[in-house]
């Protein structure tokens, strides 16, 4: 029975691997919501870190940039063509997702969850569109993903062998990369610090331990920050740069009313599953969709190879056009797999509130139980709490900063994906008493066999390789 389970398990990460190495393989190097490839280009060619205005993305933090640069530079050596310099880099973002698969598997395996709920989990995740389309795009995302994962992997591995101190120092360098690969990884430091106020109430902990971890964890990290930061302010006028034009911002379409933080109306994007006038405005409903399918035309648009035919629609996006009737750019498939997924995941999403709102109750009712569970165990499941809460504030403050729908991605939320697999795990486990497991695996195994038409479908359309 563990060989079995062990081999769904790998099952699950190789096919999940496949369409992430098949869907990179296939978009072209330039298909990205933002240019990348131009602060890399700039440390090739001078050696040096852009300056934060010398680019649209230039802004960012350096880790990505750097890594990618040092590929690039490495690749360029062996006298092969500048396209396939370009492609290695998307490449090693599809690395970055396959790696971050392995982590939430890591992840996974340090719970007291069953190994149902476990694979269930974990298969969602490597089918889970967005992350997919993520790791076949080169941008800062896939391994700002990667880089939060493995710190929750760390730290969980630290509440296990007592605060050890290798663990620590391991930790420590691994919050200092993520805090400098992009500002959503920011979420580390309140989640962590809200942790280490939890553990200055247990004597489980020696004090001492306690103190180092506080400073290693978030405390230098964050005093790391704090000096760039100031760098930036000196230099640029504010702390943390941002060089999104306000004025191409202010014309991006908007739903009369502006966004409702309210409201959730999954119907909409299974009638269309596009981004539409009536369809901006709903802060979890362009969440939720644009996590289940390409609600952006990002990789559909290459279907049929009209994508001439969406111009209009993107220069909609940017506030340039009236909105153009969609019948004459939407492929019947496209609309029809798109409702399938949005509407297949929603039965994922209710697990995933409920496992929430469960492991809310266990985060308070489970520490009396000290007979019954190690309190290392029990301060596992606020992590989690914490990673989604301050992930979501996140995304809330940029949209209220800028309230339009390119600051509602779907792409910022898996930056707290560890949480979501583990609150799926729980709700899938809380139910295992009225729904059979059989019922369970069939469902979600539909919705893994969809994803792998819809991918392979994109990938049939776009052609096998291209720069």
């Amino acid at each position: 029975m563990r060989f079995e389970k062990k081999n769904i398990i790998i099952v699950l990460f190789v096919v999940g691997s496949l369409l992430r190495i098949l869907l990179c393989s296939s978009s072209p190097t330039g298909n990205a919501f933002d240019n990348h490839y131009t602060p890399i280009s700039i440390i090739m060619e001078t050696g040096e870190i852009a300056a934060k205005d010398a680019c649209p993305q230039c802004y960012h933090p350096p880790v990505f940039y750097l890594v990618s640069a040092v590929i690039g530079k490495i690749v360029l050596g062996t006298g092969l063509d500048v396209r396939y310099v370009m492609k290695l880099i998307q490449f090693s973002c599809c690395l970055y997702g396959i790696l971050t698969l392995y982590v939430i598997y890591l992840i996974l395996s340090k719970m007291n969850i069953s190994d149902f709920s476990r694979a269930i989990a974990f298969g969602t995740v490597c089918f889970l569109p967005r992350h997919i389309y993520m790791s076949a795009m080169n941008s800062n995302d896939a391994i700002s993903y990667l880089f939060v994962s493995l710190c929750v992997y760390l730290m969980l591995l630290l509440l296990e062998t007592n605060l050890k101190y290798k663990y620590q120092v391991m930790l420590s360098v691994a919050v200092i990369v993520a805090v400098f690969i992009k500002y959503t990884c920011y979420i580390l430091l309140p989640a962590f610090a809200v942790l280490s106020l939890l553990l200055l109430k247990s004597k489980e902990f020696p004090r001492k331990k306690l103190i180092s971890f506080a400073l290693l964890s978030y405390g230098l990290p964050a005093l790391l920050l704090c000096g760039y930061s100031l760098y930036n302010y000196n230099t640029y006028g504010t702390f943390l740069p941002d060089n999104v034009a306000a004025a191409s911002i202010l014309k991006q379409p908007q739903d009369p009313g502006g966004v409702n933080f309210f409201t959730f109306k999954p119907w909409l994007s299974i009638q269309n599953p596009f981004l539409a006038p009536g369809k901006l405005g709903s802060f979890w409903t362009l969440i939720y969709s644009s996590t289940w399918y390409d609600i952006d035309a990002m990789f559909i648009r290459f279907f049929d190879n009209k994508e001439s035919l969406w111009e209009p629609y993107y220069d909609w996006l940017k506030g340039y056009v009236a909105f153009p009737d969609p019948r004459l750019i939407v492929p019947h498939y496209a609309s029809n797999m798109g409702a399938v997924l949005v509407t297949l995941g929603l039965m994922p999403l209710c697990f995933t509130v409920l496992g929430f709102f469960i492991a809310v109750k266990n985060s308070f009712y489970s520490y009396t139980k000290k007979n019954e569970q190690s309190l290392s165990e029990w301060y596992k499941t606020p992590l989690f709490i914490m990673l989604a809460l301050f992930n979501i504030a996140l995304i809330v403050a940029f949209t209220v900063k800028r309230p339009f729908y390119s600051s509602i991605k779907s792409s910022y939320i898996l930056n707290a994906l560890p949480a979501y697999a583990i609150f799926l795990s729980f709700g899938i486990m809380s139910l295992r008493k009225f729904l059979d497991n059989k019922y369970i695996a069939i469902f979600f195994g539909s919705i893994f066999i969809f994803v792998i038409i819809h991918i392979n479908y994109i990938v049939y359309h776009i052609g096998i390789f291209n720069y």
